[in-house]
């Protein structure tokens, strides 16, 4: 049996990332660059208000005949003089000639004429955006390596660019095993139970945006060896059978397909019965298959996996304040605890959510996080997990 930190160490020496593929900017939420995205055109584009008024010639002019007026969208006709004004409306181009924008409250207009409120005293460039004042064409707008976030979405569109190199999202086959498992839908008998590894994997994978293809498989051996064999994605899955017992056919399953073992148990609660393994490029967990213990080892193991795979940095652990709460009651294994991360008064609290046993869901009803092992006895911090 290996520590946690080990198992740690031999995923990250296995996992190999990705290669990248270029997809639409709009498409990108969430994903990995792995080259930098230069802005395609100027960021403003033109010179444009920043305000609904008028534009003047002068920094003092007086009473000035309005020339024209021009909406977001259109293009001025004329140049502005001494003693010519132009209506404006916010994100309409500046014509040339024009020395300030002033607000239309600070404007008196009458007749086709207009002037600035006595007292209103304009600066130059005054709520005119300049072309180019934020990002300029062929500036990095975002570095190798950063994650996309809905918002970079809008910058990268608003500076031209239309795709982005980013690494490529893992294939993925989850295996539920067991003769017991029921399909959605399917009607219950006694002792049967609905398989509920293979959505929850589906909804922790929905969530990062990668698409699962789930396959549900008794327990027999040569079947499930089958399929490790002809696994063709980047990670397999499989759920149940990786303890020891008499219809624990993972290991032999994933040996037989031609992957190497780099781990079969490790010291963690719960999740002890966790294999890795690795054929080339292509990785495989067998997962413990009761369901609490399923989610703690995709939570723990699985998604440093995924991020690795994918380019990106592995989860790190913060410490929060855990105040009255004497930590699990262990076996000796290191003991993982779903818990509530909330922030109060300005510091990062946990609540830990007791569970029963390693089938016990509950917790999950509303775990953002994990606590590993007992809380500092004075400080009582604790190590924290964010999900």
């Amino acid at each position: 049996m290996i520590e946690i930190d080990e198992l740690w160490n031999r995923i990250d020496a296995a996992v190999l990332p990705l290669g990248a593929e270029e997809i639409p900017v709009f498409e990108a939420i969430g994903r990995q660059l792995v080259a930098p995205v230069p802005a395609s055109m100027d960021f403003p584009g033109f010179d444009h208000s920043a305000m609904d008024g008028y534009v003047f010639a002068e920094e003092r002019p007086g009473r000035c005949r309005i020339v024209e007026s021009i909406a977001a969208g259109e293009s001025p006709v004329h140049a502005i003089h001494p003693g010519e004004a132009a209506r404006i409306l916010t994100g309409a181009p500046i014509p040339s000639g024009t020395f300030a924008v002033a607000m239309q409250e600070d404007c008196e207009r009458s007749d086709g004429w207009v002037s600035p409120k006595s007292g209103v005293a304009l600066q130059m460039g005054s709520h005119i955006r300049r072309r180019a004042e934020i990002v300029r064409a062929g500036q990095s707008v975002m570095a190798a390596c950063e994650e996309i976030p809905a918002g970079a979405v809008a910058m990268l569109t608003a500076c031209g660019v239309e795709y982005v190199r980013v690494a490529r999202r893992p294939r993925l086959l989850h295996v539920s095993t067991g003769s017991e498992l029921l399909a959605t839908g399917e009607e219950s008998t006694q002792g049967k139970i609905p398989d509920s590894n293979g959505p929850m994997m589906a909804a922790l994978l929905a969530g990062r945006g990668i698409p699962l293809v789930r396959h549900r498989l008794m327990d027999e051996a040569a079947a499930l060896a089958g399929a490790a064999q002809h696994f063709d994605g980047d990670l397999l899955l499989i759920s149940g059978g990786s303890g020891r017992g008499d219809h624990d056919h993972t290991k032999s399953a994933l040996e037989a397909g031609g992957f190497t073992i780099h781990s079969e148990r490790v010291n963690s609660r719960p999740g002890k019965p966790l294999l890795f393994a690795s054929r080339g490029r292509q990785l495989a967990f067998g997962l413990p298959g009761n369901p609490l213990s399923h989610w703690v080892c995709y939570q723990a193991f699985v998604r440093r996996a995924l991020d690795r795979l994918e380019s990106k940095n592995p989860p790190i652990f913060v410490e929060t304040y855990c105040p009255g709460w004497p930590g699990p009651e262990g076996d000796g294994r290191q003991t993982w605890t779903p818990a509530v991360v909330k922030i109060v008064v300005g510091r990062a609290e946990s609540v830990a959510l007791p569970w029963r046993h390693s089938g016990d869901l509950s917790p999950l009803l509303g775990a953002n996080a994990l606590l590993l092992d007992s809380p500092h006895p004075t400080s009582q911090l604790v190590r924290t997990l964010l999900l």
